[in-house]
């Protein structure tokens, strides 16, 4: 595959978006249908995601993380994103079986 210069897309195609990252392409994929990354559709079908799209849900270039800061920094916000989305599962499946049972809700949010 031919590698092209992204530095100056601001408009990359998910293929282009994984090898900028260093990710496969399913990865991107994945992110856009959950809907965790916005994409522009083409009249073709297929995925344009914003560079700015990608550095606000987290991914960031190697080239980007040298100027935000050490690779420890970015680890730790890699860190503290991967807990919350812990917590949230956890409160998801906390408020699933409250829903089930009526007379114990909230005793699990409690424990």
């Amino acid at each position: 595959m031919k590698r092209n210069n992204f530095k100056e897309k601001e408009l990359l195609s998910a293929r282009e978006a994984a090898i900028a990252l260093n990710v496969t392409p399913q990865t991107i994929k994945n992110y856009i249908y959950a809907g965790r990354l916005k994409s522009v559709k083409t009249p073709g079908g297929q995925h344009r995601i914003r560079r700015s799209d990608l550095n606000s849900l987290g991914f960031s270039s190697a080239d980007n993380r040298e100027r935000e800061g050490s690779e420890q920094d970015y680890i730790h916000v890699l860190y503290n994103q991967l807990f919350q989305n812990y917590l949230e599962t956890i409160k998801v499946l906390l408020t699933s079986i409250d829903s089930r049972n009526g007379i114990t809700a909230g005793h699990s949010i409690r424990v």
